[in-house]
């Protein structure tokens, strides 16, 4: 039998930088939407709340915007809201599960990849905890997929 010659592999992926720039992710395929710790950041005490209230902003029948709103107690159609582990380490930034919301979108956006970036910000208001981010202003590019890691979540 001939001797294996072992060589170190380098890969080619780099690491994943984090993001100083507000950014919501979302899946097609499992219905995740993701906000990373930048976009946690500009809502006060994000990591205090348990439940988000989704709102659409259509132009025929089209999803254009979608409005976040962090919420304290249970009210009907509310989405319970998890911190993000990542090998069951805590991680800054938040998620949580709509597929139905994640399939309109694509069926709105079909140019969307599988999972897309978007930039968001802090809704104008006298409230301080809403984000919205608009579909059609995706980070830099239009649907730029991205490299997403191995995360897992449970619930604040």
């Amino acid at each position: 039998m001939d001797e294996i010659n072992w060589e170190k592999y380098i890969t080619k992926r780099t690491p994943r930088e984090k993001s100083s720039e507000p950014l919501i992710s979302i899946n097609r395929n499992s219905g995740r939407v993701s906000i990373n710790s930048a976009a946690c950041n500009l809502i006060v005490g994000c990591y205090n709340y348990n439940y988000v209230q989704l709102f659409t902003g259509t132009t025929n029948n089209t999803i254009r915007k979608v409005r976040i709103q962090f919420i304290d107690k249970y009210e009907d159609g509310c989405i319970r809201l998890c911190n993000k582990k990542q090998s069951k380490n805590p991680s800054n930034g938040a998620a949580f599960h709509c597929k139905s919301l994640v399939n309109d979108i694509y069926k709105s956006n079909c140019q969307l990849e599988k999972t897309s970036r978007f930039k968001t910000e802090l809704y104008p208001s006298n409230e301080k905890n809403i984000l919205v981010f608009d579909i059609e202003k995706i980070d830099g590019n239009y649907a730029n997929a991205i490299d997403t890691a191995t995360v897992s979540y449970t619930h604040l």
